[in-house]
């Protein structure tokens, strides 16, 4: 699925490439290319700066990187 299609789903707007193809779901630590990762807390923000996740689902955005907000 688009990243665009799941933005459009959970209304949310695409901050990147929203023609990147999302294949799954994981946490911030085991997500690999093709997949979506979460930003719950603030303090994790570090974290998800090393993810291999292609897009993060955050609450507002965190810099130059693929996210849902």
């Amino acid at each position: 699925m688009k990243l665009r299609e799941i933005a459009d789903a959970l209304g949310c707007r695409v901050e990147g490439d929203g023609e990147l193809e999302i294949s799954g779901v994981a946490g911030v630590e085991q997500a690999g290319p093709g997949q979506l990762t979460f930003l719950a807390n603030p303090k994790y923000t570090p974290k998800v700066r090393h993810t291999k996740a292609s897009a993060i689902l955050v609450s507002e955005p965190i810099g130059d990187l693929p996210a849902l907000f």
